[in-house]
């Protein structure tokens, strides 16, 4: 037997049992999901993700391509089963796609694993306390105020990876401040996105020491890490005028945790 026999063996062999295709995925599909938690959502290599989308579009592919194939050699009634079969294999994987994406979303990150806190760095810890809405009330926070000290200006309260920020300064500029973060020990960027656009509040006739901004409605949300797993995070304050112009005002290193989803 040459190699085109055994080409159309082999082609011949997977239409007769096309319907074995979709097992098949589902089975190598297992093997990826196994390996995507036993490393954890983070560290989870790219190539695994590619792998689960090249075998699911390739058990579509060739389940239309054994259709062709029918209505090819005339096998009408066939073909038209290996058409609706592929139709709803293709409903089925995007109900697997979804449902595979939510559990991934669950799972750890193991972010502060990976960035341990540096040792002999000077660590703040967020205040633990509840917040109402309306809120109006800061007289907990400018009580931690100190004008002469720069690393009271800032307050930072939450936990389990969402948090809110009031921050205390002399005169600046007309135009907006936002926050930046960034874990203490590599410089990495924190939730970049997220947190500029949650933390940005307007600056106007701010002309003496006093609260630029207060915790009302500025959640932001950490992303990185898990529930209980603290890493170091360097939270920088930013300025920028009306001309777009940015002057970073203060920066202080706390100790926060991650929000698991």
């Amino acid at each position: 037997m040459n190699a085109e026999e055994r080409k159309q063996g082999a082609w011949q062999w997977l239409m007769k049992y096309a319907w074995r295709i979709p097992l098949i995925t589902l089975g190598l599909h297992f093997i990826i999901l196994l390996m995507i938690f036993w490393l954890g959502k983070s560290m989870e290599p790219t190539w695994l993700g590619w792998a689960f989308l090249v075998i699911s579009l390739l058990s579509v592919l060739l389940l239309l391509a054994g259709a062709i194939d029918a209505f090819v050699h005339r096998q009408t009634l066939r073909g038209i089963e290996l058409v609706v079969a592929d139709i709803v294999w293709l409903a089925l994987l995007l109900i697997e796609d979804l449902l595979v994406g939510f559990m991934v979303s669950t799972l750890p990150d193991h972010y502060a694993s990976r960035h341990p806190i540096p040792e002999g760095i000077e660590l703040n810890e967020p205040l633990k306390i509840e917040i109402k809405y309306p809120y109006r009330d800061t007289s907990y926070t400018a009580a931690l105020v100190d004008p002469e000290d720069p690393q009271t200006w800032l307050q930072l309260a939450g936990e389990l990876g969402q948090y809110r920020y009031d921050f205390y300064y002399p005169a600046l500029e007309d135009g907006t401040i936002f926050l930046r973060c960034f874990e203490a020990g590599s410089g990495e960027p924190l939730s970049e996105e997220n947190i500029i656009f949650r933390t940005v509040t307007e600056v106007k006739d701010h002309t003496e020491f006093g609260q630029v901004a207060n915790m009302r409605q500025k959640d932001f949300i950490l992303s990185e890490g898990d529930f209980g797993d603290y890493y170091a995070v360097r939270v920088e304050v930013w300025h920028q005028d009306v001309y777009g112009e940015e002057t970073k005002l203060l920066e202080k290193v706390y100790r926060m945790d991650g929000w698991t989803r």
